[in-house]
C-alpha cells in the first residue's frame, strides 16, 4: 500500500481557504503468475528426474530460478500408471509481487520390456516329452516369473522326426503387470529312433524271473546204443544223439536247449529267427536269452552275464 499525498490545489477563490490535505492509499495488488509443471515419463524400474515447468504472467524482468517438484511415481518401485507432479516453493526475482498458481504435471510410468524365451529341447521319435524350460530377461525390482504355459506339436510319441516350435504364453508371477511381455519360441527337435538290425544288434538278452531249472540226470549209455530223445544224455560209444541234447554248460552251469535245436543242426533257424535258450547258473538264477543271429550262442553262464 502506498500513500497518495495531495497538495497545491488550484482553482477559483482558494485563497480564501485554509486547506488541509488528507492522504489517500494506493494499493498495489499482486499480479497473477501461473507456474505449470511439465509432464514427464519414465520406464518401470527407472527413476525420474523432474525439472520441467513454464511460467505465465511475469513482468518487469522478474524471473523464476528454481522450483520444488515432487511425485510419488518418481521412485524405481512405482508401478505402471500416471502420477501427479506437484510444484511448489518457486524462487527467483520479484516473485513477491505475484499471486502464484501452481498447475500439476503428470508423470507417466510406462511398462518395462520383458522377454520370455522357451528353452530348446530334443527327444527321440516314439517318446513323450514334458516341456518345462524357459528363461526371462528384463525383470526388475525383485519381480519373478513363476510359471509359463509351454506347448508344441512335437511333444507326443506320434510326432514324426523334424523340428517343432515350442510356444510360450500366459506367464504368471509377481509384478508382471508392469511389463510388456514378448514371448520367443524355442525349438523341439525330434530325432528318428535307431533301426535295430541283425548287423547292428547281434544279441538281445532279456532278463526274466523264471523258476530255477534243474536238468534231468543223464541216462547211462549202452555200448553202441543211441541216447534216448530228450533225456539230456550225451552220446557215447559211437552212438548218435537225436532230438534235443544239452550242450556243455561250461562254468558249472547247465543249458537246456529247445528241442527244435538238434545236435544235427536241423533246428538252426534262418536269419532273424529267435531261438529261446534257458540258462541256469550255479546260483540257481535263470536267464532267458533271445538269439538274434543265425549262429546259435552258447548258453553258458560265462558267456551271458547277468543283466
Amino acid at each position: 500500500s502506498y500513500s497518495i499525498v495531495g497538495s497545491a490545489a488550484t482553482g477559483s477563490g482558494l485563497s480564501n481557504y485554509s486547506i488541509t490535505y488528507v492522504d489517500g492509499t494506493l494499493t498495489v495488488n499482486p499480479a497473477a503468475l501461473t507456474i505449470s509443471v511439465g509432464n514427464a515419463s519414465k520406464t518401470y524400474g527407472a527413476s525420474a528426474s523432474l525439472s520441467g515447468y513454464s511460467a505465465s504472467g511475469l513482468v518487469n524482468g522478474d524471473s523464476i530460478s528454481g522450483l520444488s517438484l515432487v511425485s510419488s511415481g518418481s521412485g524405481t518401485a512405482a508401478g505402471v500408471g500416471s502420477y501427479s507432479i506437484v510444484g511448489s516453493a518457486a524462487t527467483g526475482s520479484g516473485l513477491s509481487n505475484y499471486s502464484i498458481t501452481y498447475v500439476d504435471g503428470t508423470l507417466t510410468v510406462n511398462p518395462a520390456a520383458l522377454t520370455i524365451t522357451a528353452g530348446d529341447l530334443s527327444k527321440m521319435a516314439g517318446t513323450n516329452v514334458v516341456l518345462t524350460a524357459y528363461s526371462a530377461f528384463g525383470l526388475v525390482n525383485g519381480d519373478t516369473v513363476s510359471g509359463v504355459v509351454l506347448s508344441s506339436l512335437g511333444v507326443t510319441a506320434g510326432a514324426a522326426p523334424g523340428t517343432y516350435a515350442i510356444v510360450a504364453r500366459d506367464a504368471t508371477g509377481t509384478g508382471l503387470g508392469n511389463y510388456i511381455i514378448r514371448y520367443q519360441d524355442g525349438t523341439l527337435t525330434v530325432t528318428a529312433a535307431p533301426t535295430l538290425t541283425t548287423a547292428a544288434v547281434q544279441r538281445i538278452v532279456v532278463t526274466a524271473a523264471v523258476p530255477p531249472v534243474t536238468a534231468a540226470p543223464p541216462a547211462a549209455p549202452t555200448g553202441g546204443g543211441t541216447a534216448p530223445v530228450g533225456t539230456g544224455a550225451t552220446s557215447s560209444g559211437g552212438g548218435t544223439a537225436s532230438g534235443g541234447a544239452p550242450a556243455d554248460a561250461g562254468g558249472g552251469g547247465t543249458t537246456t536247449v529247445d528241442t527244435a535245436s538238434a545236435a544235427t543242426g536241423e533246428g538252426k533257424g534262418v536269419s532273424g529267427d529267435a531261438l529261446p535258450i534257458l540258462v541256469s547258473g550255479t546260483d540257481n538264477t535263470v536267464y532267458s536269452q533271445i538269439q538274434m543271429t543265425t549262429d546259435p550262442i552258447k548258453g553258458t553262464q560265462n558267456d551271458e552275464r547277468q543283466q
